[in-house]
């Protein structure tokens, strides 16, 4: 696979692109688009055709340089990027949309430009400056933004107060994309942005809590400019710094902050230790919560509902339940209202510890408090449900839900999908381990029959156990006579049922669906959601990403997995996880690229180090996969010692896997180590399933006359027999001793065991080439 060979010494310097230069990574992706073919560059082209803010940055300096030769009076013809001065015929062209735009009619205005960008006529700099503006103003970002995306090329350079419209407009419409665009544009003009334009979008960035997204680093990224360009810092500047900096998990940093706000003189607020104590409750550092809340006590501030409430998050992270009823009782005794979070807190509490009985009692609690349940607090309770596959109870509180006048969510739909996409997994697996079982008893067509009987056992063990009512889901319902629907049919009915109740799906919902086709054996179904996604208006994520990759690979096709991959390096919102490295790895690997394979584990071994993490069991388990469907022992084993010597511990799929090559490669000797292994980790060994690998494996080799060559008692003096008779007498020996430990007849202790280990002269040393053994005698 030469191709896929080259895109991953591309892939490889795209990989490091957030340590590189802009210009390394465009040079990446250019390589990796010369080798793709023409649909996979029509595939990654879904974000757009603005061109690069490398392109454009050179178009605002030739901008710049045109308007200080030219003024700001002319039009550009866009055919043949030629000027002409306002007295020409195009002056006369645009002249309609200057008299709208004195008139103040945006959309008369917006239809002007449309016209003169058909005719091929850009109007000046001056007007479309004024007609983005205007667009702004009358909160028509869509259009204004299409106007913007239309001039840039051209090189204009907008007013300050346009670029600001512009990211006000983005952030109240939540593009952030295209706020953070015209922002990076504003500075490459040489303007500064001032302190507000920075924390209002440091603050926009902060609240997408989507994951997947890097848009918390690059708000960490703009306080350290803001923070480092020497400017007047106001209270609300520092909270939005804290925020930034506890978000990437710069705590300390955040802490250094807070004192320096003390330090200037700016009054206490709530707000900056609320952002730091829930720093220091998601890494459910209890003792770090109690220091700051001594220092909120000597400094003076009251707490507030949000400070009791992130306490409780605090501590139900750390699963200290005792101490979370506590912080219910003092908000009590501080005559702090309770709302609808404080006790769905709890309630999440209840459901990550399993006691769902418990969870569902808070409910009461809340009722004796006067606290209304929020769609969140159903959810939750939901999502425990699901989590622990009783799908039956997820439904028992949906309609309670609907009984109480709360509409589900996205979220909701989701938390049920997650349900269903589970038991399509379980299901999956089901249907592959009956398919196992019946392919290691007999090869035979009768036990081939057998193998269908347990598969379809298996998938109808995992069918849906109720699909939500009231209406919801009621088409998912199969007649009486039928057989009963997949978990992954359910789960696309329920989606249907999703938006036929107006409720629109998110990115998340598409993921968890298309997670749950790959999980199901269905990579293709996963492709169509994408589409569907697409065709949502909804932007992939990491997530996304890393499922298409999965799905390629599970496909056979490499190129468009490596293309999905990229794609995701080049998304500038989305932020690639060790997810997405170990299924290329695994693409790579599930189709025989091992080379490949093996340089991808590299750079998710660097980029795991990097991140402070050990090294990734998947993709190591995915390399030693691909070897033993190569039936190779020796570099399977190879990448099991070096996953150890770096730091990791072989989970049971790994060394599952390991036993099952050695046995069919007749390798008893790493299969014994293998299994020995699996007990050392605690794991039961499943004696019976080995046994039967390796009685198959014994009747292949039977069946092919497998043997040394050699085995014959005539005396073979040359010393390439001697060598091959030794390898066969020691393969015995590991063989039996394999066969001891499986509790399977064997002959390591036997007493006629002597036939079959060497003895007598079937140890004599043959004579070895050379003279060397005439100089002994």
């Amino acid at each position: 696979m030469a191709l896929s060979s080259s895109l991953l010494q591309a892939l490889t310097i795209a990989l490091s692109s957030k340590y590189v230069s802009q210009s390394t990574r465009v040079a990446a992706s250019t390589t990796c688009a010369a080798l793709r073919q023409p649909a996979l560059r029509q595939t990654l082209c879904h974000q757009g055709q603005r061109p690069a803010r490398s392109q454009r940055r050179r178009g605002i300096s030739k901008g710049l340089e045109a308007q200080a030769l030219a003024g700001r009076s002319a039009a550009t013809k866009l055919s043949g990027g030629s000027s002409s001065g306002g007295g020409g015929g195009s002056a006369v062209a645009w002249q309609p949309l200057a008299a709208q735009l004195d008139a103040r009619r945006p959309e008369a205005a917006w239809k002007e430009f449309i016209q003169l960008l058909e005719q091929g006529i850009l109007p000046p700099c001056e007007l479309c400056d004024r007609l983005i503006s205007v667009l702004c103003s009358a909160r028509r970002f869509g259009d204004a933004w299409r106007v913007y995306a239309a001039v840039q090329p051209s090189g204009y350079c907008l007013q300050y107060n346009t670029y600001q419209a512009l990211i006000s407009q983005a952030l109240k419409v939540g593009a952030l994309e295209s706020a953070l665009e015209a922002f990076r544009d504003l500075q490459t003009l040489g303007l500064t942005p001032n302190v507000v334009t920075y924390c209002g979008l440091i603050s926009a960035l902060g609240r997408e809590r989507r994951r997947g997204l890097r848009f918390a680093a690059t708000a960490a990224e703009l306080w350290d400019e803001l923070a480092g360009s020497g400017a007047q810092l106001d209270a609300a500047a520092y909270r939005a710094g804290i925020k930034a900096l506890v978000d990437v998990g710069r705590l300390k940093e955040a802490d250094r902050l807070l004192q320096r706000m003390a330090a200037a003189g700016l009054p206490h607020d709530v707000r900056a230790y609320n952002s730091l104590l829930a720093g220091h409750a998601r890494a459910a550092n209890t003792a770090a919560m109690g220091r700051l809340m001594q220092r909120m006590v000597a400094a003076g501030v009251a707490p507030s509902a949000v400070t009791f409430n992130t306490l409780l998050d605090g501590y139900v992270r750390a699963r200290d339940l005792e101490a979370a009823r506590g912080v219910l009782a003092q908000a009590v005794a501080a005559e702090v209202a309770l709302d609808a979070w404080s006790f769905t807190t709890l309630i999440k509490g209840y459901v990550q510890a399993g006691k769902l009985a418990a969870a569902e009692t808070v409910l009461g609690d809340m009722a004796a408090a006067g606290v209304r349940p929020n769609h969140v607090t159903f959810t939750t309770l939901i999502d425990g449900h699901v989590r622990a596959g009783d799908m039956a109870a997820a439904q028992r509180v949906l309609d309670a839900m609907l009984a109480a006048g709360e509409a589900p969510t996205a979220v909701t739909y989701n938390a049920l999908l997650r349900g269903y996409a589970s038991k399509a997994a379980q299901a999956a697996a089901a249907v592959e381990a009956g398919a196992k079982l019946g392919s290691t008893s007999s090869t035979s067509s009768a036990d081939g029959g057998s193998a269908a009987a347990a598969a379809s056992a298996g998938a109808s063990s995992g069918a849906a156990a109720g699909v939500p009512g009231a209406g919801l889901a009621a088409a998912a319902v199969m007649d009486a006579e039928a057989a009963p629907a997949s978990p992954l049919s359910a789960a696309l009915q329920l989606l249907t049922d999703m938006q036929a109740q107006g409720v629109h799906p998110a990115a998340d919902t598409f993921n968890t669906l298309m997670a749950a086709a790959v999980g199901a054996g269905e990579p293709g179904l996963a492709l169509e959601l994408h589409q569907r996604l697409l065709r949502a208006g909804l932007r992939p994520d990491a997530l996304t990403f890393t499922t298409l990759v999965k799905a390629h690979g599970r496909l056979g096709q490499v190129a468009e997995a490596a293309a999905a991959f990229e794609a995701l390096l080049r998304d500038r919102s989305a932020a690639p996880d060790l997810r997405a490295y170990n299924a290329m790895v695994d693409a790579l690997a599930r189709n025989g690229d091992m080379a490949a394979a093996e340089r991808m584990l590299g750079a998710a071994c660097d980029w795991a180090a990097k991140q402070g993490l050990p090294p990734p069991v998947e993709a190591f388990g995915a390399v030693v996969a691909g070897y033993a469907r190569q039936a190779a022992v020796g570099p399977a084993v190879a990448a099991v010692r070096r996953f150890h010597a770096a730091g990791g511990s072989p989970d049971a799929q790994m060394l599952d896997l390991l036993a099952n090559v050695a046995i069919r490669a007749g390798d008893y000797k790493v299969a014994m180590q293998a299994v020995r292994a699996l007990e050392l980790i605690g794991r039961e060994v499943d004696k019976g399933k080995y046994a039967a690998l390796l009685e198959q494996a014994r009747e292949r080799q039977a069946g092919s006359g497998g043997g040394d060559g050699d085995s014959g008692r005539g005396h073979n003096r040359s010393w390439s027999a001697y060598q091959r008779r030794r390898e066969a007498r020691q393969r015995n020996v590991q063989l039996e001793r394999f066969k001891f430990w499986l509790g399977l007849p064997n002959k390591y202790y036997s007493s006629d065991s002597e036939s079959e280990f060497p003895s007598g002269d079937d140890w004599d040393e043959p004579e070895q080439p050379g003279p060397s053994r005439q100089q002994g005698r």
